[in-house]
């Protein structure tokens, strides 16, 4: 088991194969599927057809000629999402894992509350936030947000024959979302402004949420490649960051942002979540917020009292030498004490958020000392908090699964006592 990063800083960009774009200036809107081959046409004429009043957007997936790039493609599609819409700018096999998604984003909601139990509110302090109206008890699902832009890694690439300037890439996004539905682009721009983005490209990069199409054939030379894409959720932009959060999200497998709550929620208390691993000490979390958020993150966890900091610290220290011994299945001093030491840390540090990786560790280790009815509690935990952190279709939570079902029977049962009495 792996911890699951959320942020995509720091990914290389995958290397761009294909060559430029043939030029084609009068190209005409085509419905993707009339296109054989997918043969592309571009134009030097960059989302000038989107200024174009008299544009109609054809049904189903569109492919913009004139929004080509190398071998990257702007696709939309205006009826996805029950008409939200949404826009890939991708390679083929790209488009056509996400074609064969069907409806992206539209995930089952049925598991959620009738009515919303939180309210958008606008601060002279954060500007647009959600606060909850009610108690919102843990595990009380508040967000599914479909994605309305999703984005290529490589477009990114910004060394090599294939990289694009800065100022190229923004023409490109910005006719990528003159594509979305009107009520669409307005949403987008809305929530952009509110948390102080005035370009596309600083919507997608700075605030990366990844999601992975799988992977793509691509020759013996280069094997299996990752489709790994940045993905936007206007709606999201506006949920505050914490590094000690009450609530969890995943990217679920319709590419949707959902949310639930990790930790009950009081009346007027806002919503928060994390962006990046909360199991971190300040000075590394500060690193990434800057890289995030182009400036230091001001929540109580990193702005409080310096004397709690640095207790905060050493509590998280202590956990990661803790981790480190759990994952090795040579290292000794496992012992009963020492995974509720790790509980309690846990605990003390409020990770609701991040409990089912500490849970699975426990569940795990307490099967390698034999002890069953542990390993069934704290088994049965994992998976409860890794559907909230990850979904129901991750590994981890079918492993945590199969291990609670038949602990006795597991390859782990009782492995540490073994090697000790080998």
């Amino acid at each position: 088991m792996t911890r699951r990063l959320l942020s995509a800083l720091g990914l290389t960009a995958l290397a761009l194969q294909a060559g430029f774009c043939a030029a084609k200036k009068d190209a005409a809107p085509k419905p993707v599927d009339e296109v054989p081959e997918y043969k592309f046409d571009g134009s030097e004429a960059v989302g000038q057809f989107a200024d174009n009043a008299t544009f109609v957007h054809p049904k189903g997936w569109y492919r913009a000629d004139d929004l080509c790039i190398y071998n990257l493609c702007v696709y939309s599609n205006r009826e996805v999402a029950n008409g939200r819409g949404f826009v890939l700018v991708s390679t083929i096999q790209g488009f056509e894992k996400v074609k064969g998604l069907g409806n992206i984003g539209l995930s089952d909601t049925s598991d959620f509350p009738k009515q919303p139990l939180w309210e958008e509110k606008e601060t002279a302090e954060k500007g647009l936030t959600y606060m909850a109206k009610d108690t919102v008890k843990r595990g009380t699902k508040v967000f599914s947000i479909p994605p309305v832009i999703g984005v290529h890694m490589s477009f990114f690439n910004s060394t090599g024959e294939y990289s694009l300037a800065e100022t190229g890439q923004e023409r490109i996004l910005q006719g990528a979302v003159k594509l979305l539905p009107p009520e669409t682009q307005a949403r987008f721009w809305k929530y952009a402004q509110a948390a102080g983005l005035k370009k596309v490209r600083d919507v997608v990069w700075k605030r990366p949420l990844e999601a992975n199409f799988g992977l793509t054939w691509q020759g013996q030379e280069s094997g299996y490649v990752d489709e790994k894409h940045l993905m936007v959720y206007p709606e999201a932009l506006a949920i505050t960051h914490h590094c000690r959060p009450n609530t969890a999200f995943h990217i679920d497998s319709q590419h949707s942002f959902r949310a639930a709550v990790a930790r009950k929620l009081a009346p007027g208390e806002e919503i928060t979540v994390s962006y990046f691993p909360v199991v971190d000490t300040r000075a590394n979390r500060q690193i990434r917020a800057e890289k995030w958020f182009g400036k230091p993150c001001t929540c109580p966890a990193c702005t409080g009292d310096l004397n709690e900091i640095t207790k905060s610290d050493a509590r998280i220290e202590e956990i990661v030498v803790i981790e480190k011994k759990l994952n090795d299945q040579d290292s000794t001093g496992v012992s009963a004490g020492l995974l509720a030491r790790l509980l309690s840390l846990y605990q003390e540090e409020r990770l609701e958020v991040a409990f089912s990786y500490m849970y699975g560790l426990l569940a795990h280790n307490y099967n390698q000392l034999g002890y069953e009815r542990r390993t069934v509690k704290y088994g049965n935990l994992a998976v409860q908090s890794g559907i909230l952190e990850y979904g129901p279709e991750h590994n981890d939570v079918i492993a945590w699964n199969i291990l609670t079902k038949d602990p006795t029977g597991h390859y782990s049962w009782r492995q540490r006592v073994k090697k000790k009495a080998a």
